[in-house]
């Protein structure tokens, strides 16, 4: 298993390392989404209380969901770009499941991504001035734990990659939900934090905005968090499953 990790993420390596000037293009197109998103705040509200507050949660929010939807979407275009080039049946032909070869893709799609988010946040601090708190010690942990749930809703998207194919708008909706739930304070919607990942994602602007260190938070909401992440990454394995076998049954699982 672990040379498959390996494998996958060489071959992630490769991809952006063969594309990278089409991963440039799209640093550069969400970091010019990113200033619209400041200009038209900072039209709007230049006057209210705690403005620049208020401008950091926006480029926190924006940097989380990049990651956020990388994560969640990573293994459902993986799933629709082998269907388009008819190479999902060579999966199952491999002898370990699919869903582990999935993994490791979504963990090499999630690191490299993080090049581009990093370098995004650069760019956005420099030409803004705003800058972000960043306690990796604080931060990773959390980040981490967070992330086992969004490969958990990631395996649900692919699932419903594999029975309805054509899933482009599918996927196009789950990045505005994602981009709408994330920037909704948890504070004014607490139910919120029962859905996958949003607690953790709240955690991780206390520590960017409020500069909250790890023994800020208790042993109960780490306890939340991994008990929620650990109960999406599992409910999504299952649903890959179920919509992998329904897939099988039908007989269109390479089908497009």
């Amino acid at each position: 298993m672990l040379s498959m990790f390996k494998m996958n993420i060489l071959k992630q390596y490769f991809e952006f390392k063969r594309y990278f000037f089409n991963t440039l293009l799209e640093v550069i197109s969400l970091y010019i989404v990113l200033m619209g998103l400041l200009l038209g705040f900072s039209m709007v509200g230049g006057e209210v209380d705690h403005f620049e507050e208020k401008m950091e949660y926006v480029v926190a929010g924006y940097i989380i969901w990049i990651i956020s939807y990388t994560a969640v979407q990573a293994i459902g275009y993986e799933v629709y770009n082998d269907l388009q080039r008819g190479t999902l049946d060579q999966l199952y032909m491999t002898p370990l499941p699919v869903w582990q070869i999935m993994l490791g893709r979504m963990v090499g799609n999630v690191m490299f991504r993080i090049v581009g988010v990093v370098l995004l946040l650069l760019l956005s601090m420099v030409t803004t001035g705003i800058y972000l708190y960043f306690d990796l010690l604080t931060l990773l942990p959390i980040f981490l734990v967070t992330l086992i749930s969004m490969f958990g809703v990631g395996y649900m998207v692919a699932g419903l990659c594999l029975l309805l194919k054509q899933v482009s708008n599918l996927l196009m909706f789950s990045q505005l939900l994602m981009m709408s739930v994330i920037y909704i304070p948890l504070e004014s919607a607490p139910y919120l934090k029962y859905l996958p990942f949003i607690y953790g994602v709240d955690l991780l602007k206390k520590t960017m905005l409020y500069e909250a260190h790890l023994i800020d938070f208790s042993l109960w909401q780490y306890g939340f968090l991994a008990l929620n992440s650990l109960f999406y990454f599992i409910l999504g394995i299952y649903c890959y499953s179920l919509c992998e076998k329904t897939a099988l049954d039908r007989g269109i699982l390479g089908k497009y």
